[in-house]
């Protein structure tokens, strides 16, 4: 990419519309510090990229418009010509408000080309392929621009290394040469590792040597002989798998003869000679068991039929308990009712309606006392009108006065302008302008009018020669001095009378436009739905806090309504669902006391 042309528009240092032809081989920029070389770089990276990379925070806008410029109507625009293209990037203020920023190609082929993605596109496939638009904007600022600092840093290095280094940071290569440096070290620590696995490997080898020295030599046939003995012997698992098993067998052989034992010793106490006789016996025993068993389970069934009416008499009670607490609760609720002014049959419906106005009256109250002051500003503002008229009334008697003057000084300009008196205040007023210019500019010795050298008799000659013409005019020159001092007073007036004209305008535009933002403002406040002239114009503050207070709580209480009769409904559906699971399991119409009395008796029937 070759720019041919750079033109900046109110851009960081450049004030106005600065043009820059770059069609040499190389150009140089060369000023002081703070004339614009840097901002030259950053307004065509900006222009390229849209960022300016030297920047520490987030890139703004603000941070590149010329600071000098009219902030109520401004453009900041940097434009570059190459290969035939145009492009520009630029943003508008208008009021100090930043417009949206705007960028395009104008093509050499007679296209257009419009918006950030598609100029990114088009530079990116144009001049740098697939790079995107980040590494794009660097290339062009690492092989096309220079700055100073960087041209300084690479010249006087005297070092090659030196020099090698900063040509490098030029052309973007710094990290390579940090990551050739980290290879490099790395390098180094694995030849260091090697070396010292190798010092490690041999102290082990001859470690090796020196213990096969050590060895004793066994005889081959003895050696046999032991392989043999160890493949005789039973291993390890074989034999912990056989001695549980041995245990075992010998603890069942010991139980089996202590069975025995006792069956022998107790049919010798029964006194049963023979064991056909127990087992008789044996027979009766067991048929007395199975009656017994027979009755046991017969108690049971009648024990099991208990329990289950006593835990339906149990879960009866309890059912009951909940309905006469549910009733206690109902009953509170509706008691609380009435003490709120409404009774069992009010609907929340009603409630609600009732509380919409007031909801209203609230809203409105609220706006009261969030814009009663502003209000009552406002107000006073707008009656403000008096000091207008007072203004111009001001105004038209300081034009008065300055139409006076204006006659006056015409007449004494009639008069200085008359030939003679004229022609002597005009040689007098200027003899006394280059006596006063020698004084303070100290020409070196030369006339500011003829620029004769004089050298140090300037001012000698100067006071000659009104010396010489204050006598030839000494009888008129009295007049004219007169006349051009009251010349000059009246003009001084007349200054005075504009400046003091000027701040009056000032003033009632201010005003005026102070009482048209407070009128609008007013109408904003009276056309809201809210607004209630009662609240405004005539209640106080203090009227209205307590009103606001009041129908707080008169809310509260409906609300509080609202909530007791949502706990009342709830309560009603929870004593139905309690008294419907009662019905279904055919209480009838027991009371409390003889569910109580029933489960009492069917206790102690289940206790004997």
């Amino acid at each position: 990419m070759n720019i041919d042309t750079v033109k900046i528009k109110n851009f960081r240092n450049y004030l106005g519309e600065h043009e820059f032809v770059l069609n040499k081989t190389i150009t140089i920029l060369y000023g002081s510090n703070g004339f614009g070389k840097s901002s030259f770089f950053d307004a065509i990276e900006w222009c390229l990229t849209g960022d300016i990379s030297r920047y520490d925070k987030t890139f703004e806008r603000k941070s590149v418009i010329n600071h000098n410029c009219d902030f109520e109507n401004a453009e900041c625009c940097v434009e570059i010509v190459f290969g035939g293209n145009v492009l520009s990037r630029s943003f508008k203020i208008v009021n100090r408000e930043y417009r949206r920023e705007t960028i395009k190609i104008n093509t050499n082929d007679g296209n257009v080309i419009r918006g950030k993605e598609n100029v990114d596109v088009f530079l990116k496939h144009t001049y740098a392929g697939a790079t995107n638009s980040d590494l794009f904007g660097n290339l062009i600022k690492q092989s096309h621009i220079l700055s100073q600092d960087q041209v300084t840093d690479f010249i006087s290095k005297d070092d090659p290394k030196e020099r090698f280094n900063s040509l490098a940071d030029i052309m973007g290569l710094k990290n390579v040469l940090y990551m050739y440096e980290n290879f490099k070290e790395i390098q180094n620590e694995v030849k260091n590792s090697k070396s010292k696995l190798e010092d490690k490997e041999q102290r082990n080898f001859e470690s090796i040597q020196l213990r096969s020295k050590d060895l004793i030599p066994i005889e081959s046939e003895l050696l046999i002989e032991i392989q043999n003995v160890i493949q005789q012997i039973p291993d390890v698992q074989t034999l912990e798998k056989v001695l549980p098993t041995i245990e075992q067998e010998k603890i069942a052989l010991k139980h089996q003869i202590n069975q025995a034992k006792h069956v022998l010793k107790d049919v010798e106490k029964k006194g049963y000679l023979t064991i056909s006789g127990a087992k008789e016996n044996a027979n009766a025993q067991r048929a007395n068991i199975r009656s017994v068993e027979e009755h046991i389970e017969k108690l049971k069934q009648l024990n099991s039929r208990v329990k289950s009416l006593h835990n339906n008499l149990t879960q009866k009670t309890e059912l009951m308990e909940e309905a006469t607490a549910l009733t206690v609760q109902v009953k509170e609720k509706n008691d609380l009712l009435k003490v709120f002014g409404f009774s069992e049959s009010t609907q929340i419906i009603d409630i609600a309606n009732a509380a919409e106005p007031k909801r209203d009256q609230l809203s409105s109250l609220v706006f009261a006392i969030a814009s009663k002051a502003q209000y009552q500003s406002l107000l006073q503002t707008t009656q403000r009108a008096g000091e207008l008229t007072a203004l111009e009334n001001k105004d038209e008697r300081l034009l008065n006065k300055m139409t006076r003057l204006d006659g006056v000084i015409a007449s004494v300009l009639v008069l200085l302008n008359d030939d003679e008196i004229g022609v002597i205040a005009k040689l007098l007023n200027d003899l006394s302008n280059i006596q006063e210019y020698v004084v303070k500019h100290n020409s070196d010795g030369k006339c500011p009018v003829c620029s004769a050298d004089h050298g140090e008799h300037l001012q000698t000659e100067i006071n000659h020669n009104i010396n010489k013409y204050q006598m030839l005019v000494s009888e008129n020159a009295s007049a004219a001095a007169k006349l051009m001092d009251k010349k000059n007073r009246f003009e001084a007036r007349k200054h005075a009378i504009e400046i003091e004209m000027n701040k009056s305008k000032s003033e009632k535009n201010e005003l005026q436009l102070l009482i048209e933002n407070a009128q609008q403002q007013l109408e904003v406040i009276k056309s809201n739905s809210l607004f209630k002239v009662d609240l405004f114009d005539i209640k106080s503050h203090e009227e209205i806090n307590k009103e606001n207070d009041l129908i707080k709580n008169e809310l509260k209480q409906l609300d509080d309504t609202i909530t007791i009769i949502k706990e009342v409904n709830q309560l009603k559906n929870k004593l139905i669902t309690k008294l419907n699971e009662l019905g279904t399991q055919h209480v009838g119409d027991l009371s409390q006391d003889a569910i109580v009395n029933r489960r009492k008796r069917l206790q102690s029937v289940f206790c004997k």
